[in-house]
């Protein structure tokens, strides 16, 4: 058990709690799946507000046929195509999975059409959607948000217990207790490492999870804040 040497100190991010690396980790896959499937859903299907801003100041007008394409989107087994119309002289590009609305506008029947004058980029069919996932796209995007929370939280964690391991004082604590948790990590169970050390007049309590605990009656080091002796953490050599 090597003494922790004078402060200030390298903190490997090892040191840091179990818990907080696995918040770190797992925040930061929920924050990057749900901001790519987000964005991957929005750049198919439309950004979820198109229909919000359509309701609240969009115009509806017929509009005539200019042209069409399949679209590599299928909706429900049927495939996605995409209207290029014209309404007021302004060329619009609308989706819809209704073949028969396709056909209708081949033929030169007029369509309707609702858009968005400061934004001819948002238009739809009247009865469809502009975004084709809806509200629905704000599920993956709750994901990315709360990704993104934990993320923050953790380097909180990260950037607190830093400054206790470079600057905190040293002490030798006495292990007190090793219990078994129900947690495992790559298959490794994981302990709970309880211990006492004296600050001053004072006798703290700490703890700390391992997968490799010593053993109990045993000794380690910790470093603790001055004035603060609860905040505190076990020295890794």
């Amino acid at each position: 058990m090597n003494q922790p040497p004078p402060a200030p100190r390298e903190f490997p991010f090892s040191a840091a709690p179990f818990g907080v690396r696995f918040l770190l980790l797992f925040g930061l896959i929920w924050a990057a799946v749900g901001i790519i499937v987000t964005t991957a859903f929005s750049a198919i299907g439309g950004p979820p507000w198109a229909d919000w801003v359509l309701d609240s100041r969009g115009v509806t007008a017929d509009a005539t046929f200019v042209d069409t394409r399949a679209t590599s989107t299928r909706v429900n087994g049927r495939t996605q195509y995409e209207l290029t119309v014209r309404a007021e002289e302004t060329e619009l590009h609308v989706r819809t999975t209704d073949f028969t609305l396709v056909d209708r506008a081949k033929a030169g029947q007029p369509v309707r059409v609702t858009w968005d004058r400061q934004d001819p980029g948002l238009a739809r069919l009247d009865g469809e959607r502009a975004s084709l996932f809806g509200p629905f796209i704000l599920i993956p995007g709750f994901f990315g948000v709360s990704g993104v929370v934990m993320v923050v939280l953790a380097l909180v964690q990260v950037t607190r217990l830093r400054a206790i391991y470079r600057d905190g004082e040293a002490a030798q604590a006495s292990i007190v207790a090793v219990e078994s948790t129900s947690m495992r990590v790559n298959g490794q169970p994981m302990f709970r490492v309880r211990y006492e050390f004296r600050a001053g007049v004072d006798t703290v309590s700490g703890s700390s999870l391992t997968a490799n605990p010593p053993a109990a009656g045993g000794a380690l080091w910790v470093l603790y804040v001055p004035g603060a002796p609860a905040k505190n953490m076990p020295f890794t050599s």
